[in-house]
């Protein structure tokens, strides 16, 4: 199927806006918890529905193709620096224990942790809370007081 629909066509979208694209290789194995409940879709981001109960319905009651996800959490933490992943629809928080339930392996759950922790890190404006210069890792001040900062780490 080629699509031919131009940018022009998506009222709402202009000068510096994010696109976000995903494509989808079908026969994706990812294990989803027994737990979570299954829809046809439609797809919260794609609009897709399908002949089998393949997208996971969220917290939010939307639901999202599991491929879907991985790919829009990747966007979001690696592209947009986030470090919460919204639903697209409605901006309710998904929460990291539901995304994990939702096929997402622990290797893709731990690395999108560790890069959400630091985009938190380096977008929050708190004084306390300073990235070492030494193995760039962020710490907070146990003493508010002091300014200076030890690593307890490399000790």
């Amino acid at each position: 199927m080629v699509h031919t629909d131009c940018l022009g066509d998506y009222p709402g979208l202009g000068d510096n806006s994010t696109i976000s694209v995903i494509s989808r290789l079908f026969g994706g194995s990812r294990q989803i918890d027994p737990s979570v409940r299954r829809s046809k879709g439609p797809c919260v981001v794609t609009g897709d529905n399908f002949d089998i109960p393949q997208c996971v319905v969220m917290s939010c009651s939307h639901a999202i193709d599991p491929d879907v996800l991985y790919d829009m959490c990747n966007t979001e933490v690696y592209g947009n620096k986030k470090w919460e992943i919204h639903c697209p629809s409605c901006n309710k928080v998904w929460p990291v224990d539901e995304i994990l339930k939702c096929g997402v392996t622990q290797a893709e759950i731990q690395k999108l942790v560790k890069d959400m922790s630091e985009n938190w890190c380096m977008n929050n404006t708190s004084e306390d809370i300073r990235q070492c210069p030494g193995c760039r890792g962020y710490c907070m001040r146990a003493d508010v007081s002091n300014r200076r900062v030890s690593d307890e780490i490399k000790k």
